[in-house]
């Protein structure tokens, strides 16, 4: 969805629309929309304020009803809920729950993260991803930027302004998201710079989610399960690299 928030003229910290959401500061913006975060004066909570810019392709208002009915499709905790949509000095705005989190980019800056972390994460990812394709969407624009870390592992699947409706063309579209999903967590493990041999499990996974033939890739529920198991795997192997080794000669003392 989002490059890190710049400050920006559309929607001033302070700016009250519709006499309801009191914009609070900017959270992401493309060249397609802005994010705000905002205060819902009505229910006393904060939200997040997508305004629909004119510099993207088609209109805002169709950009924006596209967008607004595929997440009304959607109900799963990891994706953000639709609350509202309206219009401000002429430009669309959806108002959406707020999820708390770190976008994956910065998590992956901030500490380091191993084969199992990454692979638990992706499992978490593709299971959202499953729940979207059986509504029969397609998200076409998975990326780091649109994954946000929670809070004991939590993930959510922003960034929904490419998406589209599954056209009945074999699947192939839905191919191209588990495709994706495979390129982002290779990526993850080439910025954390894990050994090979501790994320073995999770590159064989990866191997399948990219395979070149689209149709020959596992769906997004069997990637969850996949993912799941590796991390299993990667986990265990951490463990064994972890033991203490006994000087040559020596044997360790058994509990």
């Amino acid at each position: 969805m989002a490059e890190p928030a710049e400050p920006n003229r559309r929607l001033p910290e302070g700016t009250i629309v519709d006499g309801r959401y009191q914009v609070l500061g900017p959270l992401a913006r493309s060249g397609a929309a802005e994010v705000f975060r905002a205060q819902d004066r009505n229910l006393r909570r904060d939200v997040a304020m997508k305004l629909f810019c004119p510099s993207g392709s088609g209109s805002p208002r169709d950009r924006a009803e596209r967008e607004a009915q595929l997440l009304a499709r959607l109900n799963n905790p990891g994706v953000p809920a639709i609350y509202d949509v309206g219009a401000h000095d002429g430009l669309p705005y959806l108002v959406m729950q707020l999820v708390p989190g770190r976008p994956l980019p910065q998590l992956l800056a901030a500490e380091p993260i191993d084969g199992a972390t990454i692979a638990m994460l992706g499992a978490r990812v593709a299971g959202v991803l499953a729940h979207v394709h059986s509504r029969q969407v397609v998200h076409g624009d998975l990326r780091a930027a649109n994954v946000v870390v929670g809070a004991a592992g939590a993930a959510w699947l922003l960034g929904f302004g490419k998406a589209r409706l599954y056209d009945g063309a074999g699947g192939s579209e839905f191919a191209a998201d588990v495709g994706t999903l495979g390129l982002l967590l290779s990526g993850c493990l080439e910025d954390q710079a894990i050994p090979g041999g501790a994320v073995r499990p999770l590159q064989r996974v990866l191997r399948d989610l990219t395979r070149p033939n689209p149709a020959s890739r596992p769906d997004a529920g069997r990637c969850a399960r996949l993912l799941v198991e590796a991390a299993a795997r990667c986990s265990a192997r951490d463990r064994r690299a972890s033991r203490p080794v006994a000087p040559t000669g020596e044997k360790l003392a058994r509990p």
